[in-house]
């Protein structure tokens, strides 16, 4: 019974919760926003100049990641947190509305032990080299960054 539930889990046979957005207007995307181990786009067009796009990747559900990202658009202390959040304080500071629409792009698994690869960080790498189009605020600077989804999946080295 373990085992056929873990090759269950393994395949990701398990379907995503539904949306819990009290309105669908409210809802950033749409059905969408419970999908964790995604890697997403925000597109933010501002009144004035240029529409850049961010490519960022979450373990966690989407909408909690959509919940750290409204903190440093909100919180001048966590400005700095990701280049979406600088652009978006850079706009701020020049006084430029602007809009945001998020979409989902891919999905992959997250750090796997036994391979010691993670796919989820991979796939955000890639997209952000080889689809520059869909990353215009990302550096490729990022693509050095080791996975953060490394360390809670790996044994307690004691």
């Amino acid at each position: 019974m373990i085992s056929s539930h873990n090759t269950k889990l393994l395949k990701g046979d398990v379907e995503d919760p539904p949306c819990n957005c009290q309105k669908s207007r409210v809802c950033p995307i749409p059905g969408e926003c419970l999908k964790d181990n995604v890697v997403y786009q925000a597109t933010v067009t501002p009144e004035v100049g240029n529409i850049e796009t961010y490519i960022g990747m979450t373990s966690t559900t989407f909408k909690e990641r959509l919940a750290n990202h409204d903190k440093s658009f909100n919180h001048q202390k966590y400005s700095t947190e990701t280049e979406l959040s600088k652009f978006i304080w850079k706009l701020k500071e020049d006084q430029l509305g602007y809009s945001i629409n998020w979409r989902i792009v891919d999905r992959a698994p997250t750090f796997n032990p036994t391979t010691k690869v993670c796919k989820l960080c991979t796939l955000e790498k890639y997209y952000i080299v080889y689809q520059p189009n869909l990353a215009t605020l990302n550096h490729h600077d990022e693509i050095f960054k080791p996975c953060p989804h490394r360390l809670s999946l790996l044994l307690d080295q004691t």
